[in-house]
């Protein structure tokens, strides 16, 4: 295909802020009675995905983001359109609805729900100090999660654990109400790695000639012991294919399902590497996490273990 992309306003949100936003101004924009519309919304919504969660703090900011136009002049709902004082009444009454009190979710899938929503989630490294991204098991999903004033130990989760808890959204910034560790695997990520080793320059080589992507291929210690797996992902144009593995853009979850299928579920060591000439990026997923392999890939990345207070 051929097209042209205009990226002079780009929009992003967490998908809870974008359903909002989307049922704000498709359903309670138009009709009198949104409750169809806002059905349908969800209905379709699910049959892709399932659905985030909504809190309130999400829908008051779609309502005021669509009060007033990019000129400063309030905007006008309805169909046929309210103007003057009925628009700016509109958009009061939708205001109220959003801060009244949340009365939890309802059986047809109200969207607010009060009580605490549990999942499965991979722990990742969050964008600054004191944050870590969550990444949803089920949807694949990353939500970042403030690591003090939380009434659990979130700070002490390190990036890998695979986790269970309990996410209350009924604030801006999600709070942990629960969470238990399933497996303790661990993370690292080492950039312009020097040197590279030598089965990772090899896959490199051979990918390259055979003109692909990737390349996988098994690892082996001296007693011909399978000890992991190494993988070799081509970087892109602009070098974000090591972002995109570290913020949970681009999962690994694959890479580390695919070993425990084979190995049975076990704590791991992951690493992602990347050579100072960004033309690729290294993942290895370790079968022994304090492993001799594991051991070696640290001290040479200075990628040193952390303390785990609840592995």
């Amino acid at each position: 295909m051929t097209a042209v992309v205009d990226w002079g306003g780009p929009l992003s949100a967490p998908p809870g802020v974008a359903l909002a936003k989307v049922e704000h101004l498709v359903a309670d924009w138009y009709a009198a009675d949104p409750a169809p519309l806002a059905e349908a919304l969800r209905g379709g919504y699910r049959s892709v995905r399932p659905l985030p969660a909504v809190p309130d703090a999400y829908r008051l900011l779609a309502v005021v983001r669509s009060a007033v136009d990019s000129r400063g002049e309030v905007t006008r709902p309805r169909y046929p359109e309210l103007t003057g004082a009925d628009a700016s009444l509109s958009t009061a009454s939708a205001s109220r609805r959003c801060c009244e009190e949340n009365e939890g979710l309802s059986p047809d899938g109200d969207l607010r729900p009060a009580m605490p929503e549990p999942g499965r989630y991979r722990v990742l490294p969050g964008p600054d100090a004191g944050t870590l991204r969550f990444l949803d098991r089920a949807s694949f999903d990353t939500v970042v999660v403030p690591t003090t004033d939380q009434p659990t130990p979130v700070g002490d989760l390190r990036p890998g654990y695979l986790i269970e808890a309990d996410l209350d959204w009924s604030a801006v910034d999600p709070v942990v109400e629960s969470l238990s560790v399933v497996r303790p695997t661990l993370y690292a990520y080492a950039d312009a790695i020097d040197p590279v080793f030598e089965v990772a320059e090899d896959l490199w080589a051979e990918a390259t000639v055979a003109g692909e992507g990737m390349a996988s291929q098994v690892t082996r210690n001296t007693d011909n012991e399978v000890n992991g797996v190494c993988y070799v992902f081509a970087e892109d144009d602009v070098g974000s294919r090591f972002g995109e593995f570290r913020d949970g853009v681009r999962p690994l979850e694959p890479l580390v399902d695919r070993f425990n299928d084979t190995d049975g579920p076990a704590p791991r060591s992951v690493f992602v590497l990347r050579p100072p000439d960004e033309q690729f990026v290294v993942v290895v997923v370790a079968r022994e996490k304090g492993g001799q392999f594991a051991s070696t890939l640290r001290d040479t990345y200075d990628c040193p273990a952390p303390d785990e207070p609840l592995a």
